[in-house]
Formats: C-alpha cells, sequence, structure tokens
C-alpha cells in the first residue's frame, strides 16, 4: 500500500546511508539501482522439494503476488479470458492479497472465468504442491527486486511466462525455463501461454531449462557466495 511504500522508502535511505562495510543486493538489477560501490550481489535462494507430482486434469495456470497495481494481475485476468476460445476449461489460481482483491473478483465475474482466489497459504509445502501441479506460472509485474517465485516454479517442473522487465529477463536468463511476453500486453501474454500449451515439444524443453537453471539459486551454492563476502571483509 502508500503508506507502506513511503515508510519503506524512508526506511532504505536511511539504512544505506549509515557506514556499512558492505551490503548485499538481491540481483545486479537491485545492485545498479543502489548505487553504492560497497554493494555486492547474491541471489535469493531456495531450498528445493524434490517430490513429484502429477499435473492437474484441466489446463491450470497459476500466479504468487500481491495483489497491487504494479503486479498487474488485471493482465492474467484478462489474457485468461483470451484463452478461454481455445481452452473453455482452463483455470487461473490467484495465491494473495491486496487492495486489488476486490476490483480483479469484479473483473473476474464480468469476464464469466473459472478463477481461483487464494488469500495465503500456511504451509508452504503445500503452496508448492499448487505450484507443481499447475501448468504454467505467470507473473505479468512491471516491479520487481528479484522474483523468488520465477525460481520456485522452476524448481517445481512448472514452465513460466513472465514479464519483460530487466530483473526478470537477468533471474531467468533471457527465458531459459519459460517465455517472456511484453508488459502490460495482455494479447502478448495470452499468446505466448498459448504457444506452452499448445507445443507439448517446447513445453517439455522448457521444464528441462527450469530445473537445470534453478539449481543455481539453490542455497547451498549461494551461502558459499555470501560466507566468502563476509570473509573477504
Amino acid at each position: 500500500g502508500l503508506m507502506t511504500g513511503i515508510v519503506g522508502e524512508i526506511a532504505e535511505r536511511i539504512i544505506l546511508s549509515l557506514k556499512w562495510d558492505k551490503i548485499i543486493a538481491v540481483s545486479n538489477f537491485t545492485k545498479k539501482i543502489i548505487k553504492n560501490q560497497k554493494v555486492e550481489s547474491v541471489y535469493n535462494g531456495i531450498n528445493p522439494n524434490k517430490k513429484k507430482k502429477k499435473k492437474y486434469k484441466k489446463k491450470t495456470l497459476i500466479t504468487i503476488s500481491r495483489l497491487t497495481p504494479h503486479k498487474r494481475v488485471q493482465d492474467l485476468i484478462k489474457a485468461t479470458y483470451l484463452l478461454k476460445k481455445d481452452n473453455p476449461n482452463i483455470k487461473l489460481i490467484i495465491i494473495g492479497k491486496g487492495e486489488e482483491e476486490n476490483k480483479l473478483k469484479l473483473l473476474t465475474k464480468k469476464l464469466k472465468l473459472n478463477i481461483e482466489f487464494i488469500n495465503f497459504v500456511e504451509d508452504h509445502e503445500n503452496l508448492i504442491k499448487i505450484l507443481k501441479k499447475s501448468h504454467i506460472f505467470c507473473l505479468p509485474s512491471v516491479l520487481e527486486g528479484f522474483g523468488i517465485v520465477i525460481v520456485e516454479a522452476m524448481a517445481s517442473n512448472t514452465p513460466y511466462v513472465c514479464s519483460d522487465i530487466e530483473v526478470l529477463k537477468e533471474v531467468t536468463k533471457n527465458s531459459k525455463g519459460g517465455l517472456i511476453f511484453k508488459q502490460k500486453n495482455p494479447k502478448d501474454l495470452a499468446n505466448k501461454i498459448a504457444i506452452l500449451l499448445k507445443d507439448k515439444r517446447l513445453y517439455k524443453k522448457k521444464q528441462k531449462e527450469a530445473k537445470e537453471l534453478s539449481k543455481e539459486y539453490e542455497w547451498d551454492t549461494l551461502a558459499n557466495k555470501i560466507n566468502k563476502i563476509y570473509e573477504n571483509e
């Protein structure tokens, strides 16, 4: 929300003005924004869940996101509407809460779509189960510092379709494990989802890419990088 954003901005400026030996940013994109010579970047990490899950019978899209304006969840809802013509049984799961929730539910009702809203999943393992059972993870956001949910989706054997913002291109190494669409463009988002749903060979290729790339974000690897930064200081 607005107040949280303002408080966060003030707190960030105060924190960055203090005399730290080193600052660790979660991405090169964030490092560039901070503009401080003492900044090193180490990505956020995951502890992968190796258990396999069967995909839902119905083609299912999923997003995990705060329901705020810059997350652009309405673009995904509009894309789902466009996909409905060729995929009448397509389902969308939206996990998250925020000030846009009622607005998004009204849009869902207006477009007569099969969308399940889940405010919060308390157990992270259950969240990963839903991710694993879904066919495509979508992130239409126009503002991210890293995008940990993209990595969790890749580790869950679920290809993604995400917006073409700089940090998501960085995290996915320019669309390994999924596809990238033009931000704020529901039609292009729908097209990229449709490609993955139709092309089984491409889908399997993206699953393989995603699994391989997700290994680079495991904590066993990243913790060593953090240790080296501490040791050098």
